[in-house]
């Protein structure tokens, strides 16, 4: 069996997940089936799962960033977010300055592999990162692919 290797400078971020969460009323709160404590401001990922007639149950719906505050960012959604049936949100804080510096390049990696559709205009093409990116989506990741690499030969880059 031959052994691939990674390419030699790919960088490397794991994503802890946590969640799900529920937006009621302009805010995060636990879920009673999944209780997790509510704890996710700060620079991040998140994911807005709901569900859709054209998705089905528990569909995910967005994948976004917030270079300082998830509640924050998730404010900005609240518009939307009212309107979901269902919502739940996951996150996935970062806490190191390396990491933070890969966060563009995490949430368009992870809108190209799973397509949401709230991230329409991101999916179209393959994504244009500073360079090779391997993601490991850890915790409560949902159903998001375990690990990424935009060197994978499916994704187009490799």
């Amino acid at each position: 069996m031959e052994v691939i290797k990674p390419p030699a400078k790919e960088r490397f971020i794991a994503l802890e997940w946590r969640g799900p969460y529920l937006w009621r009323k302009g805010k995060l709160v636990s879920h009673p089936v999944h209780p997790d404590q509510v704890h996710e401001d700060g620079p991040g990922l998140y994911l807005v799962v709901a569900d859709s007639h054209d998705g089905g149950p528990s569909s995910l719906r967005y994948i976004g960033k917030a270079t300082k505050s998830i509640f924050d960012r998730l404010k900005k959604h609240a518009s939307w977010l009212e309107t979901e049936w269902r919502p739940e949100i996951y996150a996935a804080r970062v806490h190191t300055k390396k990491d933070l510096a890969l966060l563009s390049d995490a949430e368009e990696l992870l809108i190209y592999a799973h397509s949401p559709p709230y991230n329409s205009t991101s999916i179209a093409e393959t994504p244009k990162l500073a360079g090779p990116l391997r993601i490991w989506n850890v915790g409560r990741a949902w159903r998001l692919d375990a690990e990424l690499s935009s060197s994978h030969p499916f994704l187009g880059s490799g």
